[in-house]
């Protein structure tokens, strides 16, 4: 007992946590970030582990027009939570490396998959390139644009921007 490290298996420099191993790792800010859905984690702001389950079942508008674009939401939420969480366990218990354009590309792949069984096996087209206008083409830099997605601030106390 005691000798237990509590620190975030994916970047090593935090305590780990549930709203930390998410949202506030920088791994798994360039996960979220590098999506065609560019969420920027820094503008969620999440207090406990009940908020996660909120952001996902209520997600804050992303410019959706109606109820099937706020189902692709939280579909495109969770697969990226479970990704993450699985990218974790990778990382813990078999000592695997990250590669952010492999799990991203798989990422979109799922999610593509889920929501085009939702859309009764209709072929989805993407919406314009994906990542082109997000990504630069060094992973390590840290890149900053405008998306069309995530815009404004969450809080899940306030349950939107």
């Amino acid at each position: 007992m005691g000798g237990q490290d509590l620190s975030c298996h994916l970047c090593g420099k935090a305590e780990e946590s549930d709203i930390h191993i998410f949202f506030e790792c920088p791994v798994a800010k360039k996960i979220w970030f590098g999506c065609s859905w560019c969420l920027r984690t820094d503008e969620v702001h999440l207090t406990k582990s009940e908020d996660i389950l909120k952001f996902v079942l209520d997600p804050p508008p992303y410019g959706q027009r109606h109820e099937e674009a706020f189902e692709h939401c939280s579909i495109k939420l969770a697969i990226t939570i479970e990704a993450i969480w699985n990218l974790r366990k990778t990382v813990a218990h078999d000592n695997g490396k990250v590669n952010h354009r492999t799990i991203i590309n798989n990422l979109e792949l799922r999610v593509q998959e889920h929501i085009a069984a939702i859309c009764n096996g209709e072929i989805l087209k993407p919406q314009g390139p994906i990542r082109s206008s997000c990504m630069s083409s060094n992973w390590d830099d840290q890149t900053k644009c405008r998306c069309s997605g995530f815009k404004g601030s969450y809080s899940a106390s306030s349950g939107g921007p």
